[in-house]
């Protein structure tokens, strides 16, 4: 998988994007976000490091079938995803990301970032309040 998952931050998980992909690779990212949320004792929360994705590289195909899969994720974790961070550069696509999370909302708290060190704060944060609020898997 080119998708790289690092745990040094964990309860909060960087997952690293590469600039492209096959198909097959969306669905093996979702595999493996499931099964850390599955695995997780108490709420975590995801950063996507998006930096070197080439979104202009996306697919329709790509599109839906991470739409298909976010929608079972947030069926199966709204409880044990403490929030989803995602980090990118450029203004545009900032608020590009931003307006699909207006118009797409998500059971959990998202944010979007241009440096990696505020998205682990909000993420951190956001695992706290989840954790101290008592949300149970």
């Amino acid at each position: 998988m080119s998708v790289r998952f690092e745990l040094a931050t964990y309860p909060v998980i960087v997952v690293r994007f590469p600039p492209a992909g096959p198909d097959s690779d969306i669905d093996v990212w979702y595999d493996a976000v499931e099964t850390y949320l599955e695995q997780a004792d108490a709420p975590i929360a995801f950063i996507d490091d998006l930096r070197a994705l080439e979104f202009g590289e996306t697919t329709a195909v790509q599109r839906r079938i991470a739409a298909a899969r976010h929608l079972r994720l947030a069926e199966r974790f709204a409880a044990k995803h403490a929030g989803n961070a995602r980090v990118v550069e450029g203004p545009l696509a900032r608020a590009i990301l931003r307006v699909f999370d207006w118009l797409s909302p998500a059971p959990w708290p998202v944010a979007v970032f241009a440096h990696l060190e505020d998205a682990i704060a909000w993420s951190t944060a956001r695992v706290l309040e989840a954790r101290s609020a008592g949300a149970s898997p």
